[in-house]
């Protein structure tokens, strides 16, 4: 698969520092720094500041000052990404947590590591002539793939705003951010779903904001790394010692209000 890099430089300050900082402690999960690199898998879901951390360590070369020489994988979407873990084509996975819970449920053994932020920051855009939303009944919705924290957020946030994501409107899963982006430029649909940095160009091109996720304050364990239990057991000397110092990220005010 390919992989997607991006730039942090015009997210908030407290934000950047966040991201940077979880991932430094992600490093410590690794075993001691070995004339070998170990290898391994990791698949992360989006290309958005909220999982940043795993790319700037690796691009930072702080991975390898710890003996690891990690491949990170894009996958369109926390399902993929899910099942790229649970088939053992990588290790670890950043998505939504709520994979992990509905996994367990039906028997799986896959276990949440590590939480970062436990709502939706996302805002739903819409083309220039949708003004409200409801005037988007009728309409179609760009998610990411079905199952996934875009299919969630995207049926969480127009329920409580008052429309039926069922019946209301129709949800087409499109695939990554810049291609829901290019469906919306071309009028493919109607609205989608986004993060910033593509807050300001959409805006600037003349999209409307419809649900600001972020002031909706749904609970929704968002980006979690999850791992199978026997890669934990792995580290099972490494894990409690990280968990007990890693930061819990979050979008304070000024950042929401100064998000570019």
């Amino acid at each position: 698969m390919k992989l997607e890099t991006f730039s942090l430089r015009c997210y908030p300050m407290p934000l950047r520092i966040r991201v940077i900082l979880t991932g430094v402690l992600l490093l410590t999960l690794a075993a001691p720094a070995t004339a070998q690199l170990r290898k391994l898998n990791i698949a992360y879901t989006a290309t958005s500041p909220y999982q940043a951390a795993l790319i700037i360590a690796k691009e930072a070369g702080i991975f390898k000052k710890h003996g690891l020489d990690p491949q990170l994988i894009l996958t369109p979407g926390g399902s993929l990404g899910f099942q790229a873990m649970m088939g053992g084509d990588v290790a670890m996975v950043l998505a939504d947590g709520s994979s992990a819970v509905t996994s367990n449920l039906a028997g799986a053994d896959v276990v949440i590591i590590a939480s970062f932020l436990n709502t939706f920051p996302y805002s739903l855009i819409s083309i220039p002539e949708v003004k409200k939303v409801d005037q988007l009944v009728g309409g179609k919705v760009a998610i990411s793939r079905f199952g996934s924290a875009t299919d969630v957020s995207v049926r969480m946030s127009l329920a409580k705003v008052g429309l039926n994501p069922d019946k209301d409107v129709t949800i087409l899963q499109i695939g990554t951010q810049t291609t829901r982006f290019a469906a919306l430029q071309s009028k493919q649909v109607h609205a989608t779903i986004i993060t910033p940095p593509f807050t300001l160009t959409a805006r600037k091109q003349g999209y409307n904001t419809l649900v600001d996720m972020a002031q909706l304050n749904i609970p929704f364990e968002l980006t979690a790394l999850l791992t199978r239990r026997v890669t934990s057991r792995r580290n099972a000397k490494q894990l409690p010692k990280w968990s007990r110092h890693c930061p819990k990220p979050s979008i304070s005010t000024s950042a929401r209000k100064s998000r570019c």
